[in-house]
């Protein structure tokens, strides 16, 4: 049995079902939420992380989808099983946007950036278990988040 087959027979326990569900949907709305409470209550610099995680998001997104576009991989067959996504698999989104807040705000704040990782870790799984992503989809969004996410932290750390 592969990696992907193991998550995605997962989605049989119900509680899953509902943590992923609240992590690959509620909580990615809830992420501007905390950000702004967090840049307008505890940052120095609100305009520098502003537009840091603003940018930084929106770039990891475009790209992701950008991607997504060109390589066109379907998403797996059981998808809409538990709940329906429209469009290409590969890269995860979610995973992308997620894995870059988390690594733009560690450079920024270290404590709530290593929760917001450890959460985004736990958002690409739940988007395997929900059955919309391949572990190839996530990782490669991860990776996205990652990558870029230096990038933009090197390219803001010289203003």
């Amino acid at each position: 049995m592969d990696i992907t087959t193991l998550f995605f027979n997962l989605s049989k326990y119900r509680i899953l079902r509902y943590f992923s569900f609240f992590l690959s949907y509620i909580y990615i709305y809830m992420i501007p939420v905390f950000l702004l409470f967090w840049l307008f209550m505890y940052s120095t610099r609100k305009m520098y992380a502003f537009s840091l995680l603003f940018l930084s998001s929106f770039s990891a997104w475009f790209l992701a989808e950008l991607i997504k576009n060109i390589v066109r991989i379907p998403r797996p067959l059981t998808s809409g099983l538990i709940v329906a996504e429209k469009g290409f698999s590969f890269p995860s989104q979610h995973a992308a946007v997620t894995m870059i807040v988390g690594v733009v705000m560690y450079s920024m704040d270290k404590r709530i950036g290593a929760v917001l990782i450890v959460l985004s870790l736990l958002v690409g799984l739940s988007r395997v278990v929900l059955g919309v992503h391949y572990v190839v989809d996530v990782f490669a969004g991860w990776t996205v988040g990652i990558l870029l996410g230096l990038v933009f932290i090197k390219i803001f750390s010289k203003i």
